[in-house]
């Protein structure tokens, strides 16, 4: 007991000292009983210190927006609705907690905290002594009642849901591939969606990605229709066809392409001039696309003039 009393005394004779190197040089008015005691009933109170006025602002609004997003964080994991990642001593891993609080900051309510969703501020301009220098201390008072904090909790919910809505549809879409962006666009969105998942959802994700990604090696380019001096054909997965808007690398041999129409259409149509070939020799056409780590190609038979 005589080692506890030691310490508080000394922290106490620490933090009188600190607090009288600290002098209010100005003030916006009479300092609030609750920028004193930094408690009041359905309130966020806090302060922040910055090297001006504005500094000092910035500051104190991101506290809070920091303290409403670790309320609902502990909200969302007490309540136990999620599929938590958790380790062996039964503990919120702290990858799945931070993944809560990024989507929870992203929520609308928290985006919407400013000094003008303030119930009331005060501030100090302070000079300090000892470290020679002067700086701004600003109290901010924000409404947050446990009302808001079902509001949020929900409205994480939702936002949370859009997620695994997005999930579901891409895995829907997989049967129902129209284009070859389509696979490159769904790969892009797994790959977002799954560094913010830390539940279950994760190893879909990943799953689907590998799903989307073997489909560039299912895709054959069938002839449809060519002629001299047009190459014709179509992309096709899985016995139905599917476009591209990028264009080929065409391997012209002996021709020279002329026109090249290959814009989001089921049938992609090359003109070419054969003027610089012979019937004495076989020439081939070769029309080549890079789909992920897949080459998907095919030779057309080219007949002199």
């Amino acid at each position: 007991m005589k080692i506890k009393t030691a310490f508080l005394s000394t922290f106490l004779l620490l933090t009188t000292f600190a607090i009288a190197q600290e002098k209010v040089a100005e003030k916006s008015g009479s300092k609030p009983k609750w920028a004193a005691d930094f408690f009041e009933r359905d309130y966020i109170i806090t302060s922040a210190d910055g090297n001006t006025m504005q500094e000092a602002q910035q500051q104190a609004v991101t506290l809070v927006k920091q303290e409403v997003v670790r309320s609902v964080a502990e909200s969302v994991i007490s309540a136990g609705t999620l599929n938590k990642s958790e380790d062996m001593g039964g503990n919120v891993s702290s990858s799945f907690r931070q993944s809560i609080m990024s989507k929870a900051n992203k929520v609308p309510y928290v985006q919407g905290i400013s000094l003008s969703t303030a119930e009331a501020s005060y501030w100090e301009k302070i000079t300090d002594k000892k470290a020679k220098r002067t700086f701004y201390r600003f109290y901010i008072k924000i409404p947050f009642s446990r009302a808001q904090l079902g509001k949020l909790i929900a409205e994480y919910k939702s936002e949370d849901q859009k997620l695994t809505d997005q999930l579901d549809k891409l895995e829907q879409d997989l049967n129902a591939i129209a284009s070859v962006e389509q696979i490159d666009g769904a790969i892009s969105d797994l790959k977002s969606l799954q560094s913010m998942f830390e539940d279950k959802r994760a190893d879909r994700a990943a799953l689907l990605i590998t799903r989307y990604t073997s489909q560039y090696a299912s895709i054959v380019m069938e002839d449809a229709g060519s002629a001299l001096g047009q190459i014709k054909y179509s992309l096709k997965l899985n016995g139905r066809v599917i476009t591209v808007a990028r264009k080929p690398q065409a391997l012209a041999g002996c021709t020279t392409v002329t026109n090249m129409s290959v814009s989001s259409q089921p049938v992609n149509v090359i003109s070419y001039s054969s003027d610089g070939c012979y019937n004495d020799q076989e020439n081939f056409f070769e029309v080549k696309y890079r789909f992920g780590n897949v080459n998907v190609a095919k030779k057309f038979l080219v007949e002199a003039k």
